[in-house]
């Protein structure tokens, strides 16, 4: 007798998640807002360093765009300012955190030095910030003086309004009405496929066709006797 085989494990999402990145561990409570923090504080540096790099461009088209640069320097102190934001919400997530691991000391062993490492991470880029925003400034306020004393002259078609797009026309499709519809159907089958049927080409069938007639044995007799005797 054989043994019937069992039914194959299905694997869940938890399955390939510990496929792709090994066994999954238990979450504990400080754990929740050091990831918030963590993200903060990774979000943050992405757009500290677009920042910068919005400056260096537009630093070098200072002397022939100085009113293109001036509306660049505008944009990144705004995302000089949602870099500030994001660090205000990584130290409320440190915060919480260190509430959390002092509700539970048992797990505290190696914690103050997790969260004094993105303490310490924190006020780096704090501090970074406030060096960017300094030159930031600067630069913002030597191009705005220089367009004040005529050093700078403003690039052609600068203060234009921008040219509106013009309006895309789509074509929405036509519901067909149910009363239209009916009333334009064919009631046969025959005469709605009756344009279909006119355009296949057809076989012409000879004029005449003799075919024997099926005997009980599963065979046509001859058309002729075999035997002329």
């Amino acid at each position: 007798m054989t043994k019937p085989r069992s039914k194959p494990l299905t694997r869940g999402a938890a399955g390939k998640r510990r496929k792709r990145g090994g066994p999954r561990l238990e979450l504990k409570a400080w754990g929740r807002p050091f990831r918030r923090a963590r993200r903060a504080l990774d979000h943050s540096k992405r757009l500290i360093f677009a920042t910068l790099r919005m400056v260096s461009a537009s630093k070098e088209c200072a002397e022939q765009q100085p009113v293109w640069t001036t509306r660049r320097l505008r944009e990144a102190a705004a995302l000089l300012g949602a870099a500030s934001a994001q660090l205000v919400l990584a130290a409320r997530e440190i915060g919480a955190t260190s509430r959390c691991v002092c509700r539970v000391p048992e797990e505290a062993a190696d914690i103050p030095d997790v969260v004094a490492d993105a303490t310490e991470y924190w006020a780096f880029l704090t501090q970074w910030i406030a060096e960017i925003a300094d030159g930031l400034f600067t630069a913002h306020g030597d191009v705005l003086n220089g367009l004040k004393t005529g050093a700078l002259v403003p690039e052609p078609g600068a203060f234009d309004r921008p040219r509106q797009r013009r309006p895309r026309i789509i074509l929405a499709p036509r519901p067909v009405y149910v009363r239209a519809f009916l009333a334009a159907r064919q009631p046969r089958a025959t005469d709605r496929i009756a344009s279909i049927l006119s355009r296949r080409r057809r076989i012409p069938r000879p004029a005449a066709v003799s075919v024997p007639r099926r005997s009980h044995t599963g065979r046509a007799p001859p058309l002729s006797p075999a035997c002329l005797l």
